[in-house]
């Protein structure tokens, strides 16, 4: 019932994901709010959660585009069982901007493959996850995707880095001129400090936050390996996307052990994760079985938010 539910993409299943995720916003907001709200502050939150759709959409239309997905809803609900896991990326305005424009830069990188007007597509790519490093320093690390593309599809012509170096260029002397007029040149030095704190888990108190990072990437890690296999015999091409959605979630992984600890930059490794959580159940033949391990990852997600809350 549930993958017959899920298994096609249709309108009344953004109903459910967006009517669920307006509802456990304002229920989490007035669980973690020690004071009263204000106006100002609702609307704020809205547009928070508003951004966050929108990434939503945006990665799912992209992932139907690229054909990195198949033609269902399983993406967006594994995306929404994610926030329900790490609540936290729902409120952080940095993160979930952050995260917007990474998946901009995404999309424009996995369109490199057609070969079309692809130095247009690096520099849009570069100068979208300068635009992220505004919100979070470390999203400049996934510069990485950015190389990965141009050595996959791209070879060694010095046109394509040359993109990559106008990309950076235009940030800067964008953010320079804004920074100029605003009297607020030593945001520079006070953003890009590059400072680790590498998030640790205390030997006997375990911060629950970490232990679920922990669990999330050790499963994604394990779908991520049966995916691989079982697309490498069918062949078309999908295992370059893999290996991209792969490195993604490594960098997205060390971005957020590299921040202060909290669950806001866990928001990153949310489109690859999916990615891998939702081809691999694509390709479980098995109907009952489908609706167990579905039935398993839907569940899973309130039951630790319980705990955790109960803790």
């Amino acid at each position: 019932m549930i993958s017959r539910f899920f298994g096609k993409t249709r309108p009344i299943h953004y109903i459910v994901f967006f009517g669920f995720l307006f509802a456990f916003h304002g229920v989490y907001l007035t669980r973690i709010s020690e004071e009263g709200f204000t106006m100002g502050g609702i609307a704020f939150q809205i547009l928070i959660l508003g951004a966050f759709i929108i990434g939503v959409l945006f990665a799912d239309q992209m992932a139907k585009k690229g054909n990195v997905v198949g033609q269902n809803s399983f993406l967006m609900l594994f995306w929404v069982l994610l926030a329900v896991l790490f609540p936290s990326t729902l409120i952080d305005h940095s993160a979930v901007l952050a995260n917007l424009f990474i998946l901009m830069a995404v999309y424009r990188l996995l369109e490199v493959k057609t070969l079309k007007n692809p130095k247009h597509k690096i520099f849009d790519a570069t100068l979208s996850i300068c635009i992220s490093s505004l919100f979070c320093s470390w999203a400049l690390l996934f510069f990485s995707l950015v190389f990965f593309s141009i050595n996959t599809y791209l070879g060694k012509s010095t046109k394509n880095w040359l993109s990559v170096l106008a990309g950076i260029a235009a940030f800067l002397l964008l953010t320079f001129a804004v920074l100029v007029l605003n009297d607020n040149l030593g945001f520079f030095q006070k953003q890009y400090d590059f400072v680790a704190h590498f998030q640790t888990i205390p030997r006997f108190s375990p911060e629950i936050v970490n232990i679920k990072v922990m669990v999330f990437a050790i499963v994604v890690f394990v779908l991520a390996i049966i995916d691989f296999v079982k697309f490498r015999k069918k062949g078309g091409g999908k295992i370059i996307i893999f290996r991209f959605m792969l490195l993604y979630f490594l960098v997205s992984l060390l971005i957020n052990a590299l921040q202060p600890i909290s669950s806001f930059w866990i928001i990153f490794s949310f489109m690859p994760g999916a990615v891998f959580l939702a081809n691999y159940v694509e390709t479980i033949k098995r109907a009952q079985l489908k609706e167990i391990l579905l039935a398993i990852f839907i569940l899973t997600p309130f039951i630790l938010l319980f705990v955790e809350e109960m803790g």
